[in-house]
């Protein structure tokens, strides 16, 4: 749960909350098409900030 909230915290930065709750939901090509939600529930936390990383920089 604290690697969820990091990377809220990170995108929520730049973008308003009802975007960054999209980007969890979304699915997202860097994940294999899963969402970032999905990809958390997994364990996948590396994945996930890295797929992040793009987003911030638009």
């Amino acid at each position: 749960m604290r690697e969820t909230f990091r990377i809220y915290l990170e995108l929520a930065a730049t973008d308003s909350p009802h975007t960054v709750r999209a980007w969890f939901m979304g699915s997202n090509p860097e994940l294999g098409d899963d969402s970032p939600a999905e990809a958390l529930a997994e364990d996948r936390f590396k994945e996930v900030f890295a797929a992040a990383r793009p987003f911030q920089a638009q």
